[in-house]
């Protein structure tokens, strides 16, 4: 685990498929059975629309494959958050 913010955990990983690093976002819903809650929604809606090199790109969206109850959100990995680069 990398990091830790209100909707879940970051984790470090390695894609083989891409063979490379990529950061993963596990967000747990918090009601299940409601089906993905608005805001994992809106974050991936927004994400898949941005290009900009000074945003960390989404990669792909994986569900757990069980009760569904997980989603993963992988990302490009970064050396650094947002927070440590902009206090260097």
């Amino acid at each position: 685990m990398i990091g830790q913010g209100t909707y879940g955990a970051v984790y470090k990983a390695f894609d083989k498929k891409l063979n490379c690093m990529v950061a993963l976002k596990k967000t747990k819903f918090l009601r299940i059975g409601e089906g993905m809650p608005g805001y994992a929604l809106k974050e991936i809606n927004i994400l898949k629309q941005l290009n900009h090199p000074s945003v960390v790109r989404l990669l792909d969206v994986v569900n757990d494959g069980l009760k569904g109850e997980k989603l993963y959100l992988v990302f490009e990995h970064c050396n650094m958050d947002i927070n440590h680069h902009l206090n260097s």
